[in-house]
């Protein structure tokens, strides 16, 4: 797994290059960890050659998903419980009768922490997946309390992800996490820090919060402490 890490000027590289593919926004609008991962998500599939994808499907996202910036897919699908019902992700969705949409790529981004049973809508993702097919998660690690009533969780270490693949069957293509103190500290309060203002120097008054901060680029990973700052973690994994 390791051919598929970046480093943090990989990363920070890639936040500048596709600046403009996100209306200038990648880098003053979107949570760096999530940035992070979507970083690792181009590199993986651009590796194995996924970018051509035959039916993608969105589980409680939006056509917003920045993820779908770097694929080309013949038809894309939403399902939301905010929008159905039917894709309520505690319930098992073979057995309540939901059609099998057999996506070539499942992506379900920041969701598992919002479901009471992560057990049961992690089966509900390999349940719409094809045979061969792929699917891409991410979940926090650390986190606040945020979109109440649906928050059961402040996130999930890594290892959980490569537990859920295994109770699946799943082949495990990566697993990865990111994580920095500036950024942990900040997303405890429900302050979700975007690139700009997580380099080095005072922002905002908010930085006023963690003022030995100021000194420290929180774009950069401490996965070298021990034990490690993890707050964002993600995987691929193939059916």
């Amino acid at each position: 797994m390791e051919k598929y890490k970046l480093t943090d000027n990989e990363v920070i590289n890639f936040s500048k290059k596709y600046d403009n593919l996100f209306g200038s926004q990648l880098r003053s609008q979107h949570a760096w960890s999530r940035v992070v991962s979507l970083a690792h998500f181009k590199n993986i599939i651009d590796q194995l050659k996924l970018q051509q994808q035959y039916h993608v499907g969105i589980i409680s996202g939006t056509p917003n998903e920045p993820e779908l910036k770097f694929l080309q897919s013949k038809k894309v699908s939403f399902l939301s419980f905010e929008e159905n019902k039917r894709y309520d992700l505690d319930m098992d969705w073979k057995e309540q009768g939901v059609k099998k949409m057999n996506f070539s790529l499942t992506l379900c981004n920041q969701v598992l922490e919002h479901v009471f049973n992560p057990h049961q809508a992690f089966k509900n993702l390999c349940y719409q997946t094809k045979k061969g097919g792929y699917l891409w998660v991410s979940i926090p690690t650390i986190n606040c309390i945020h979109s109440d009533p649906y928050f059961y969780s402040s996130g999930y270490h890594p290892r959980f992800l490569e537990r859920l693949a295994k109770e699946n069957n799943l082949e495990i293509i990566s697993i990865d996490h990111w994580g920095s103190k500036k950024y942990m500290l900040n997303a405890m309060i429900g302050k979700w820090l975007f690139s700009d203002f997580l380099t080095r120097g005072f922002h905002r008054k908010g930085d006023l919060l963690f003022p030995f901060e100021i000194f420290n680029d929180g774009r950069r990973n401490d996965e070298s402490k021990a034990p490690p700052l993890i707050t964002d973690c993600w995987g691929l994994f193939k059916k």
